[in-house]
């Protein structure tokens, strides 16, 4: 289930673990919103799914009080796969992030334990753009969605 954001317009800290219908509901709540969701299915759909199923993490200002956001963050968790599977999807869809931003408006990254970069921790932490927007602290804590493909 996801919760209320919070009374500054973030998800409340945590792994918020809901299903991609839950999750639209929610968030794909204007026409805008509405074609920011159908190209993170269709990224799903092209780049995701065919390969394996694998937990995704979504964030951004898509999940946060915001009118128009951008686009959505996506992390694909490629950590409960054989490293000689994982690796050569996770290098892929890193060299191809500005490529896939263009196509789906997804900023998409990897997530694996052989990446040192935890992007799917990094994302719950307001970072600089929400704590510009709102006037808080970069490292304040929020929430982020999970959800099992």
């Amino acid at each position: 289930m996801i919760p209320a954001l919070d009374d500054i317009g973030l998800l409340p800290p945590g792994v918020w673990e809901c299903t991609l219908a839950e999750a639209e509901a929610v968030f794909a709540t204007t026409p805008h919103r509405r074609e920011l969701w159908k190209g993170l299915l269709q990224f799903l759909a092209d780049e995701v799914e065919p390969h394996t199923p694998v937990p995704v993490w979504i964030d951004g200002s898509f999940t946060r009080r915001k009118d128009h956001p951008l686009d959505i963050d996506v992390v694909v968790d490629f950590s409960g796969l054989p490293e000689a599977v994982a690796m050569p999807m996770a290098v892929s869809l890193y060299l191809r992030n500005s490529k896939l931003k263009a196509t789906y408006n997804v900023d998409a990254y990897p997530r694996h334990p052989e990446i040192a970069n935890d992007f799917a921790e990094f994302f719950q932490y307001a970072g600089s753009k929400a704590a510009a927007e709102f006037q808080i602290d970069s490292k304040h804590p929020k929430g982020i969605l999970k959800v099992q493909l």
